[in-house]
C-alpha cells in the first residue's frame, strides 16, 4: 500500500507540473500576441533612407580664330571635317548632367546621365537596380560620321526631294542660247557663272542613332 501511495503521489505531482507548464506556454503566447510592433531603430532608419547627388553643367562654346568650315582640303582649303569627324562641337550653348539617388544600405540605386544635350553626338543613360535581384539599363546614343563640307546647287539635301533655285533652270537654258553663232566658250562661261552664283554649302556624312535596353532579373 505504501508503494502504491508513492506512485500515486508522483503521478499527481507530474500531472500538476505539466498543467503548470502548459499554462505558462499559453500565457507566453498570449503575451507575445499582445506586444506592440517594435519601431525601427535610428540605425535602421538611416540605413533605409535615400541619398541624392549629381551635377548639371551648362556652358558655351565659340571659336577664337573663326576657322574656315567650307574649304575643300583637296583644293588647298581649310576644312573642319576632320575636327568634327565623330563628334559635334559646334559653337553655342551646351549641357551635361548626372543625377543619382539610392538607399544608404545599397539595396536600391538609380542613375541618369546626359551628354552634349541637343547636339548630333548626344547620349543618355538610365540605370536602376535592386541589389541581387533586378538590374535595368536604357541607353540612347547618337554618333555622327562627318566627311566634310560640299557644295551643291540643289535645295532639299537630306530629304526625298531635290529642287533647283527658282529661275535657275530657265537661266541655264538661256545661257546655251545667248546669241546665234556665239562661241561655245561664251556659253560655257555663262553657265559656269550661274552655277557658281547658286552654290551653297552642305555638310556631308551619316548619322547613327542607337538605342539599347538591358534587363537582368534574379528570382528568389
Amino acid at each position: 500500500m505504501k508503494v502504491h501511495a508513492q506512485t500515486l503521489f508522483l503521478t499527481v505531482a507530474t500531472s500538476a507540473l505539466l498543467v503548470a507548464a502548459g499554462s505558462l506556454v499559453m500565457g507566453g503566447k498570449a503575451q507575445a500576441a499582445d506586444m506592440p510592433v517594435k519601431a525601427p531603430s535610428t540605425a535602421e532608419a538611416v540605413a533605409n533612407a535615400w541619398w541624392f547627388h549629381g551635377y548639371v553643367e551648362v556652358g558655351g562654346r565659340f571659336f577664337a580664330n573663326d576657322p574656315e568650315k567650307s574649304g575643300i582640303a583637296a583644293r588647298g582649303g581649310r576644312s573642319l571635317g576632320k575636327f568634327y569627324e565623330y563628334r559635334d562641337l559646334r559653337p553655342g550653348a551646351f549641357g551635361n548632367f548626372h543625377l543619382a539617388t539610392g538607399t544608404n544600405n545599397g539595396l536600391y540605386q538609380i542613375d541618369v546621365w546626359g551628354k552634349n544635350v541637343g547636339y548630333d553626338d548626344q547620349r543618355y543613360d538610365l540605370s536602376a537596380s535592386k541589389a541581387g535581384e533586378l538590374y535595368f539599363n536604357f541607353q540612347w546614343d547618337e554618333t555622327p560620321h562627318n566627311y566634310g563640307t560640299g557644295h551643291t546647287i540643289y535645295n532639299g539635301v537630306g530629304t526625298t526631294a531635290l529642287t533647283l533655285p527658282a529661275g535657275l533652270s530657265n537661266q541655264l537654258h538661256n545661257d546655251c542660247l545667248i546669241a546665234p553663232g556665239c562661241a561655245v566658250a561664251t556659253q560655257n562661261a555663262a553657265v559656269k557663272r550661274d552655277v557658281e552664283n547658286n552654290l551653297h554649302d552642305v555638310d556631308m556624312g551619316i548619322q547613327r542613332d542607337t538605342a539599347s535596353v538591358n534587363l537582368r532579373l534574379t528570382t528568389t
